[in-house]
């Protein structure tokens, strides 16, 4: 077991598969390679005017319903990102 979170992300359209494939994937893969470790409410920037916020499920994300840790991945704006 890689002791990673899942994720989950709600993309606009169909369009936007292989870039949320493609962000998910660049975040496992520093993940893995850095051993760093990610959290509720955490922020990140993933590109250039790209930020992302890691969220727990709401209480009415049923769908997102798992037996390990599931992340929500959601878009920011780099106002809302807050630096320690």
């Amino acid at each position: 077991m890689l002791a990673l979170p899942d994720f989950a992300h709600l993309a606009k359209g169909h369009n936007e598969g292989q870039a949320t494939f493609d962000m998910i994937s660049n975040l496992l893969s520093y993940l893995l390679s850095s051993g760093a470790t990610i959290a509720p409410g955490d922020t990140m920037e993933t590109g250039p005017d790209t930020f992302l916020r890691t969220r727990s499920p709401k209480h009415d994300d049923y769908f997102l319903e798992t037996e390990g840790e599931i992340l929500v991945l959601e878009k920011i704006s780099k106002n809302e990102t807050y630096r320690h």
